[in-house]
């Protein structure tokens, strides 16, 4: 598609914000840009990062201006630099390259996808997004395995264990506030409600 005219690109770019709520019009865009920004700072930069990336990526591409004027192509890519960039990953200078990568490739899904299911007439919806969400955070969760030697149990935790000997329960269930909260707490492992050391001493 040709390069819309200034006006057009602004609406094209709010039009990816507001589809993430099922909202076509690129003001409805712009109040939930506000939102966003008046919760988190760092989730409005991501959001602007991503409908920035999706409406030059999708034009450079080529893609069909049916999906790319009304948002359709751009709000998937808005969602995958929220969702890696700010969500599920500490922000930082690394985590934004990376969520923009995530973003790019997000497109390239997008068309991938319109290619296989074409045929039989499904839309994508948001299937792009959580298919590259997936396999963006795929390999953080991995490093961060494996920089802890793996996944750990806290019911092994003989520190923890050692501050109550004598207490079954708290063996099973080491608390986060040890010997400091009256009633009932959640074990940090299995989130079960179990009655705190002081209770069962």
């Amino acid at each position: 598609m040709d390069i819309p005219p200034g006006m057009a690109l602004v609406e094209i770019f709010f039009r990816n914000i507001g589809q993430v709520f099922l909202l076509g019009s690129w003001f409805s865009g712009a109040i939930i840009l506000a939102g966003v920004f008046i919760a988190s700072v760092p989730a409005g930069i991501a959001v602007i990062a991503g409908s920035l990336i999706a409406t030059g990526v999708s034009i450079g591409m080529v893609a069909g201006p049916g999906l790319v004027r009304p948002g359709l192509y751009g709000f998937s890519l808005v969602l995958t630099a929220l969702a890696v960039g700010v969500v599920f990953l500490r922000p930082s200078l690394r985590v934004a390259l990376y969520a923009g990568l995530a973003s790019i490739v997000t497109v390239f899904v997008r068309g991938a996808r319109d290619v296989i299911v074409a045929p039989a007439g499904v839309p994508s919806f948001t299937a792009p997004f959580v298919l590259t969400m997936d396999l963006s955070l795929a390999p953080w969760g991995a490093a961060s395995a494996s920089s802890r030697g793996g996944p750990r149990r806290r019911h092994d935790d003989a520190r923890l264990r050692a501050r109550a000997p004598q207490n079954r329960v708290f063996r099973r269930h080491p608390l986060k506030a040890c010997g400091r909260s009256l009633g009932w707490s959640r074990c940090r492992a299995c989130h079960r409600r179990v009655p705190s050391p002081r209770v069962v001493r």
